[in-house]
């Protein structure tokens, strides 16, 4: 009876009371193609290790030789960040009320608005919700909190970018005049042996300092391989997939840590977009967070820190991991805690990229990405 009951009653509701939001729809559907796609990558991922493949293609590409002075100062710097964000993170998770704290006082004049009235240790405290003198001086504007974090963020794109540009356009150019001079003084060398019988061999120099290296048949001239180009759609390929690979893990341990994220404690961009913000302010956090946070981020951990934790002599892969471990959990512990834990997935997986690919543009469409995915999430559920 009861079966037949069922159509029934779902014939007597009325689909005009069936609200459901149209960003809420999209979100969930773009949830769900990440969830597939996380599931699809990783299984990819897992059959390829099975194989003995690696798991991301190893790029012929020479890594960016990093100084000691600039990663020492890199490293200060991330750690500065790390200790700052997980200081203040933490502070905030401290000073929420807890519910058995806070009693809802309903407003007079029977209004909707409800004040909270917070039970201290001596006296009573009453915090009225519409006063704005009194919100004005416990909360901190948001926009010019914004508008500081896009000066810091450019600010160390220079600090940080200038050098890193220097040793790169001088990279290049040692590379230059070695080819240049490897050419010459091996032109020179088959020049003078050529007639000598048997010492059909020439001398290919390594560096333009070092005048022996290897002794080779001249039948095949010897080259060192050329760099692997740097191919846009290629790239953008493994940058999705790491992308993908990540967000599996990160949402099972941000929804296991959901105890933790209390509304003070979450991203101030989030909160931002939750209350309702205007279009400018709304181009500008995307702005932040999906072009100049990854770029200055990158450039920090990636290239300066790893980079220069990757350039000591003899790595193996133990060391290769410490190196990975190192800047993945400053980079994790700069966003906070207790976010710093769901990111440190997202952080090794960057880093290992970086080891895999050596490429700074590779590393940051992974971050693009992956916050511009956060960020389309949190703005559907606007609509």
């Amino acid at each position: 009876m009861r079966l037949l009951e069922s159509p029934l009653l779902i014939a007597e509701i009325n689909p005009e009371e069936i609200q459901i939001p149209v960003g809420g729809l999209l979100a969930g559907m773009c949830l769900l193609a990440a969830l597939l796609g996380s599931i699809s990558v990783l299984t990819k991922w897992n059959l390829r290790f099975s194989r003995g493949e690696p798991v991301l293609p190893k790029a012929e590409r020479p890594l960016l030789q990093i100084p000691a002075p600039l990663l020492a100062f890199g490293v200060l710097i991330g750690l500065m960040m790390a200790l700052t964000a997980t200081l203040a993170s933490v502070a905030a998770i401290g000073a929420v009320p807890q519910s058995s704290e806070t009693e809802p006082v309903a407003a007079e004049d029977g209004n909707d608005a409800l004040s909270d009235k917070v039970v201290g240790d001596s006296d009573d405290v009453v915090l009225d919700q519409d006063d704005p003198e009194a919100e004005a001086e416990l909360a901190i504007d948001p926009v010019v909190a914004l508008e500081n974090t896009v000066v810091y963020h450019v600010g160390m794109i220079l600090v940080l970018g200038i050098p890193v540009l220097f040793l790169k356009l001088r990279r290049q150019s040692a590379e230059s005049d070695v080819s240049v001079a490897d050419f010459i003084e091996g032109t020179m060398l088959l020049e003078e042996t050529a007639g000598q019988e048997g010492a059909n061999r020439y001398v290919v120099s390594s560096t333009v300092s070092s005048r022996v290296s290897n002794v080779v048949d001249v039948a095949e001239p010897v080259s060192m391989p050329p760099a692997e180009p740097w191919l846009l759609s290629r790239e953008f390929r493994i940058a999705a997939e790491v992308c993908l690979a990540v967000w599996l893990p990160t949402a099972i341990l941000r929804i296991s840590m959901v105890q933790l994220l209390q509304d003070e404690a979450q991203h101030p961009f989030l909160k931002m977009i939750q209350n309702g913000i205007a279009a400018d302010v709304m181009l500008l956090i995307v702005l932040t967070a999906v072009i100049i946070a990854p770029l200055m981020e990158e450039l920090l951990y990636r290239v300066i820190i790893l980079g220069g934790l990757l350039n000591c002599k003899n790595i193996t892969m133990s060391s290769t991991a410490v190196a990975v471990g190192i800047t993945s959990v400053l980079f994790a512990f700069a966003h906070g805690f207790p976010d710093s834990l769901a990111l440190l997935p997202l952080a090794a997986a960057i880093a290992w990229t970086y080891h895999q690919r050596r490429s700074y543009r590779t590393v940051v469409i992974v971050h693009f990405l992956f916050n511009g995915f956060n960020l389309l999430i949190a703005g559907l559920g606007m609509l």
